[in-house]
């Protein structure tokens, strides 16, 4: 997918001066499928807010890979918390997350 979003990884953040050469690797193969979740959960808020489970059924990403992204999205203003709180499947609650305006997916291919 080729776009024109602000979001930024940096894979030096996600593995240690120390880490083996396969972590660096890893780290760096992350970049471009961190840059697909993106787009992936951008789409799906366009549709609605939503919890990380909600998010994860609408774009096809498990709840851990959308809770790592949405965090990321967050500290970069592309998401952000809408204050609500709904239950999940598991009958937890879980935080409501809303798309900053400005931010916009690039259409599925």
């Amino acid at each position: 997918m080729n776009t024109q979003l602000p979001f930024t990884f940096d894979p030096a953040e996600h593995a240690r001066r120390g880490d083996p050469s396969t972590s660096h690797a890893a780290a760096e193969a992350a970049q471009s499928l961190a840059q697909v979740h993106v787009e992936r959960i951008l789409r799906s808020l366009e549709v609605g807010e939503g919890t990380a489970e909600t998010i994860g059924d609408r774009c096809g990403l498990d709840n851990v890979a959308v809770c790592r992204r949405l965090a990321a999205m967050e500290r970069q203003n592309m998401v952000a918390r809408t204050g609500r709180k709904e239950r999940q499947r598991n009958n937890r609650p879980a935080e409501v997350w809303e798309k900053i305006n400005h931010i916009k997916a690039t259409p599925a291919p």
